[in-house]
């Protein structure tokens, strides 16, 4: 979205956002920080109050990223007690940046969109697949563990690991690459490995050596799973004069969140797969 705003001569600022440190397109936003999580929550906020209460050069496009509530999640789970405590202060410092909005005098001409990168299950001790019950570790490279697993098995292996990890567990969807749900958009790239495989949600896939060695393991939340389960769905909240005050909509795919926001910026969209008509029913004509 940044660098679509910079095409069209806006100016854009990231106050940390995955990727928005890197080079893309040989372009940067015009103002943005490499991420670095000891800055606080309540300096991220006056950053970006110090961006809006500029005099000339403010910016039209401006991120904001919290990983707070993520990782008290991975830690706690997400029906924690300590969950609920870090929401109330991430809606504290969140209040602090409206109330510097409406001092500012910008209430009415800004839209602000509140948006999570994805959801969180409840994990469980009681629910892991130990994978070296099913096949030989030394005959595979595990690229990744849980919940999403993926495998490249040594050479003259594949279709044996693929067989016993189809037979592993009833909580565990195995695949070979090229044949994964479509509706994933997972199975072309020249990174994924030869076997994916998708532990079903609130599981997790482990080895009984590591479940054993780390007792606190598996008491938290994860994400990574099905994005169609309900509990992987992400928050989006919306406010401003670009939208109908109530509305409301059903889940939408992140995806079309580039059009929803050029959209806002009163800007033309790269080729992409969304499409702005899924938000027709939020917006103010």
């Amino acid at each position: 979205v940044w660098v679509t705003a910079r095409k069209h001569n806006l100016i854009s600022a990231c106050m940390f956002w995955p990727g928005s440190a890197a080079l893309i397109g040989a372009t940067r936003p015009n103002y943005y920080f490499p991420f670095n999580g000891a800055i606080s929550e309540s300096d991220r906020v006056s950053e970006v109050v110090s961006w809006l209460s500029l005099p000339n050069g403010r910016p039209h496009f401006i991120t904001l990223y919290f990983e707070l509530i993520d990782g008290i999640g991975h830690l706690y789970g997400p029906s924690s007690q300590t969950l609920v405590n870090s929401i109330e202060i991430m809606d504290d410092h969140l209040g602090r940046l409206m109330n510097a909005i409406d001092k500012l005098g910008l209430s009415g001409i800004i839209d602000i969109i509140i948006v999570s990168d994805h959801g969180m299950a409840e994990m469980s001790r009681d629910r892991v697949i130990f994978l070296d019950n099913v096949i030989d570790l030394g005959k595979v490279e595990v690229i990744s563990w849980s919940p999403v697993l993926e495998i490249v098995p040594d050479s003259g292996h594949h279709e044996m690991v693929y067989s016993q990890l189809q037979a592993a567990h009833d909580h565990l969807q195995v695949f070979e690459k090229h044949s994964t749900k479509k509706n994933w958009h997972f199975s072309n790239h020249q990174r994924i490995t030869p076997i994916v495989g998708v532990a079903d949600i609130g599981w997790a896939i482990s080895t009984r050596d590591f479940y054993s060695s780390h007792p606190k393991a598996f008491l938290g939340g994860a994400h990574g799973y099905d994005p169609h389960e309900p509990a992987m769905h992400g928050v989006f909240i919306a406010a401003g004069p670009s939208f109908i005050s109530g509305a409301s909509l059903k889940s939408v795919e992140r995806i079309q969140l580039y059009e929803l926001l050029c959209h806002l910026l009163s800007i033309q969209p790269e080729l992409n797969d969304g499409n702005l008509e899924v938000w027709a029913n939020i917006l103010a004509k």
